[in-house]
């Protein structure tokens, strides 16, 4: 009797298969924008049929949604870790910054997809505002927690970590891999 695998490497093969699919995604989308890109596109970026693509999803803006998903995961993580790592509030925000300039250096051409949530129908986008919310409100309490102790100077909390933000993510507006300094340097 051959052997058929089991259903947990199926499922996982799947995983992998919806994961290599988000990250070219992203990469296609990074290049050409959302709104030129197709799914033929990202079909040819993988040497696959297009067809093959609807077995793992359904449409360009579940792809997109999904990129989103896991761009705003990783973030999150990131800020979750930096929080743990450290007990000042400096340093946390140091590091949950240098982490997201990181993120953003890492997936250059996907990141600017970050920036085009409005693109995603209203459900999805609803998720990741939500999500991107839940990241700027673990920025705020750090920069709260450095408020009451003494450690920031700022008189309106949520506007400093918007500008702060808004600096960071400004990064991908300037930055260029071959220039001056490296996101690493940048980001220290």
């Amino acid at each position: 009797m051959p052997h058929t695998g089991s259903v947990a490497t199926e499922e996982s093969r799947f995983s992998r298969r919806r994961a290599t699919i988000i990250k070219s995604a992203a990469q296609v989308f990074g290049r050409h924008g959302f709104h030129a890109t197709t799914l033929e596109d990202i079909a040819a970026n993988l040497k696959v049929t297009k067809a093959s693509l609807y077995y793992y999803f359904s449409t360009k803006e579940e792809l997109l949604y999904e990129v989103h998903l896991l761009s705003m995961h990783d973030v999150l993580s990131r800020l979750d870790a930096a929080r743990a790592a450290y007990s000042s509030p400096m340093e946390q925000l140091q590091e949950a910054l240098t982490q997201h300039l990181r993120l953003l250096a890492a997936d250059y051409e996907g990141a600017f997809l970050l920036q085009q949530e409005y693109d995603l129908p209203e459900t999805y986008r609803n998720e990741i505002i939500s999500l991107r919310d839940r990241y700027e409100q673990g920025v705020l309490e750090i920069v709260q927690e450095g408020i009451r102790s003494r450690v920031f100077r700022v008189k309106d909390a949520r506007i400093a970590v918007r500008m702060i933000l808004g600096g960071v993510n400004w990064f991908l507006r300037w930055y260029r891999a071959d220039g001056r300094l490296t996101a690493d340097e940048i980001a220290e």
